[in-house]
């Protein structure tokens, strides 16, 4: 198993894989240090509804998992929760974008190997679980959207991770096959989507 405990160097990248062809990023805890804020939107939108919850008990619901997995979960277990699925992503996602800023949702190292790849021979994609709207509301506010070839959300394939679809469809879209990848995941449910795609896994301890 591939692990970085430090974002990688541009230059290591052809020795990661000598076949390398395109670099896919997951988004939430790989490029941005963002997990801690959905953890922390969660919580507090389960306090307005008079839910109250540790921050490690939130974060065993939300870590890694998809809104329709953690709105289930929530209302399933606390009934005064009573909000609908796209209630309940807009207020989260709201509380989100309100709460970062680039200083601490991301490490200057990221950028600048994004930027660096963008600007090189190599393609570049985002493969997130995150909803398009959010996804593509943090990537405008951090001026990173231009840097992808492709970005993929969890509306854009059928099955989402730990399903290996998202990195194969990116794989189609980016015109490469699967060993001519790299991809960073941070989460076990990625990590497991990545392995499955076949493409070169490569675990992301950075956050």
């Amino acid at each position: 198993m591939h692990i970085y405990q430090k974002p990688p160097n541009f230059g290591n990248l052809e020795i990661i894989n000598p076949n390398l062809k395109a670099v896919i990023w997951d988004m939430d805890g790989t490029i941005l240090d963002s997990e801690k804020f959905h953890i922390k939107a969660t919580s507090e939108l389960l306090k307005k509804h008079h839910i109250e919850l540790t921050t490690k008990e939130v974060e065993k619901v939300v870590l890694g998992q998809i809104d329709q997995i953690i709105h289930e979960y929530f209302c399933k277990n606390y009934p005064n929760l009573n909000l609908s699925l796209a209630d309940f992503i807009h207020q989260k996602d709201e509380l989100i974008i309100s709460l970062i800023d680039e200083k601490t949702i991301m490490l200057p190292e990221i950028k600048n190997i994004i930027k660096t790849i963008s600007s090189s021979s190599y393609k570049q994609a985002l493969v997130t679980s995150s909803e398009k709207k959010l996804a593509m509301a943090l990537l405008k506010k951090l001026n990173l959207i231009t840097f992808f070839d492709i970005i993929l959300t969890r509306e854009d394939t059928e099955k989402n991770k730990p399903h290996p679809m998202p990195y194969q469809t990116a794989f189609q879209l980016l015109q490469i096959k699967s060993h001519e990848s790299i991809i960073f995941e941070d989460s076990e449910i990625g990590f497991e989507s990545a392995k499955r795609s076949e493409g070169l896994a490569v675990k992301a301890k950075w956050y």
